[in-house]
């Protein structure tokens, strides 16, 4: 699906490359680039303190201080990249193109009329729905949304 890979013209995605291919000291990705930022993403315990242990490795600061001095940096494509790039196989994770959350990221002002098409795009395989606060959609189409999801 288009949503699975960023383009490279999609400014911020290319600046959190660029800074975590500084970070983790590996060649910068080539784009279009795979869209680690989900709605549900799994991380596994051990990963992220390798990812801590190689990134006070390559910047001799503790990795907290590390992060936070960055400014265009996301944890979603640190942890992916780091994933992908430096532990490989040895991750333990396995891509799966599911999307099984049905999301809606706009910052554009839901209808109760766009809302209902909305709901109606679920796909029996998607078991979360998420919608962006900055829809801004009243308390009311919230009350209403539950009724507008088809029964299992």
């Amino acid at each position: 699906s288009s949503d699975l890979s960023i383009p490279q013209d999609l400014g911020q995605f290319y600046q959190w490359f660029q800074t975590i291919s500084q970070l983790l000291q590996v060649p910068m990705t080539n784009f279009p680039a795979h869209n680690y930022v989900c709605q549900i993403v799994t991380w596994k315990r051990d990963n992220v303190f390798k990812l801590y242990e190689t990134l006070e490795k390559h910047s001799n600061r503790h990795w907290i201080e590390t992060f936070c001095n960055c400014w265009n940096i996301s944890e979603y494509v640190l942890y992916g990249v780091f994933v992908d790039q430096v532990l490989g196989d040895q991750s333990g994770h396995f891509y799966d193109q599911a999307q099984i959350c049905h999301h809606y990221w706009r910052e554009e002002f839901l209808s109760s009329e766009d809302l209902k098409r909305f709901i109606l795009e679920i796909e029996p395989y998607q078991v979360a729905v998420m919608i962006s606060a900055k829809a801004n959609i009243s308390i009311s189409q919230y009350e209403n949304l539950f009724q507008l999801i088809p029964q299992i």
